[in-house]
């Protein structure tokens, strides 16, 4: 997680291992407010909520063999970078969702076999992702 000019590390269920200022090989999440920041504890932000739903998403990413660079929580929908400029977009729910279907998988797949590498995939509640080639 970035936070000024530093990285925060989690692991899977929040809690704070360290903090360094070399940026780690590992999924960045941006654009939370945070409260408290202590190792050793758990890590407390404003969008608590939203930081939970997203942990399970890191964790989703293994099983489901799709990985994001960066996740972006900022907003109301996430935006989670597959590349700097292919994003997939949703709630946090919506994406956990695509993800346990494999329907992500299966447009990521379609997009790679096209050589699609920008755009944005709109993941929806019922399942459905859509395709859009211009950057949201």
């Amino acid at each position: 997680m970035e936070y000024g000019d530093s990285y925060i590390i989690l692991d899977s269920s929040g809690l704070v291992l360290r903090q360094t200022e070399t940026e780690p090989k590992l999924t960045l999440l941006v654009g939370l407010t945070l409260k408290s920041i202590e190792e050793g504890k758990a890590l407390v932000a404003e969008e608590n909520y939203v930081l939970s739903d997203t942990l399970e998403i890191l964790e989703m990413m293994t099983e489901s063999e799709v990985y994001f660079k960066k996740i972006d929580l900022s907003g109301v929908m996430i935006k989670a970078y597959i590349y700097d400029n292919l994003i997939c977009s949703g709630t946090p729910e919506a994406v956990a969702e695509n993800l346990k279907n494999g329907g992500l998988k299966q447009v990521l797949y379609e997009l790679y076999s096209q050589g699609v590498e920008r755009g944005t995939i709109t993941v929806n509640s019922d399942g459905s992702c859509a395709f859009n080639a211009a950057i949201e």
